[in-house]
């Protein structure tokens, strides 16, 4: 009698038991993969099955973690358009820490809050935590060198295009804004970044957003030949950051 081998059944985890050369088919062959015995197998018995007798036990194997690697599948890869950036003053919301999606939707309308993002220069932007500050003392029992984090840091800071001349009752454009909000140094705010939603899409309840409290530093006028001038808005982290922190509602 022919030794079986056996074999998984692609897209339905089954494990049968064939010839050898079945994986070899043109047709058989294309849905079967090498089944690994270790694998915790629940015996059943197939009905109907074309092979003889002894060639129709097969078996349902139980999830493994290679299953579940096998399911992870190439995703849509996220675009430009869903990075925003905002400018809240403190009043904005009562609470920092734990950020509800209605007040800060609420705080735009209210003109406690603004989306810069199209404003600010896609080569600019840094908003993010960066090195932390680290004690590298050791004890005569470490066998290794040792690095105990002391302060967190992080730095908030872009230029911004700037609007050309306004002529009177001419709408505020965007490029109007940052000027406007961040003209001098020691003004308090916190700038919310988001990443994934679209830009200009409505704050919503379980939506991830960073929270950096900042107060203003002294802004720079950036020039390049032949460049447009931009406003370099400049800022001084106050210790307040909330990272990849879940909106409630």
């Amino acid at each position: 009698m022919t030794e079986l081998k056996k074999f998984r059944v692609q897209g339905t985890g089954e494990v049968v038991s064939y010839p050898p050369h079945f994986a070899n088919h043109p047709v058989f062959g294309l849905n079967l993969e090498p089944y690994d015995e270790d694998s915790e197998v629940d015996k059943v018995v197939t009905a109907g099955h074309e092979l003889p007798v002894e060639q129709r036990v097969s078996f349902v194997a139980k999830s493994t973690k290679a299953d579940k690697r096998e399911q992870i599948v190439a995703g849509q890869k996220l675009l430009r358009g869903h990075f925003s950036v905002y400018a809240f003053f403190p009043e904005a919301t009562t609470n920092w820490t734990t950020v509800s999606a209605g007040e800060l939707n609420d705080a735009l309308t209210d003109g406690l809050g603004f989306d810069i993002s199209c404003a600010i220069t896609d080569d600019s932007v840094s908003i993010n935590p960066t090195d932390s500050d680290t004690d590298d003392s050791i004890s005569i029992c470490d066998i290794g060198n040792v690095e105990t984090p002391t302060f967190f840091n992080y730095e908030v800071t872009f230029d911004t295009f700037r609007n050309g001349p306004v002529a009177l009752g001419q709408t505020v454009a965007v490029y109007d804004i940052p000027p406007v909000l961040f003209p001098t140094a020691d003004l308090p705010f916190y700038i919310v970044k988001r990443i994934g939603p679209a830009q200009g899409s409505a704050f919503a309840a379980g939506q991830e957003i960073s929270v950096f409290g900042v107060n203003t530093d002294y802004p720079t006028d950036v020039l390049g030949d032949g460049e447009n001038i931009l406003f370099g808005a400049r800022f001084k982290p106050t210790g307040e950051l909330n990272t990849n922190t879940e909106l409630v509602a």
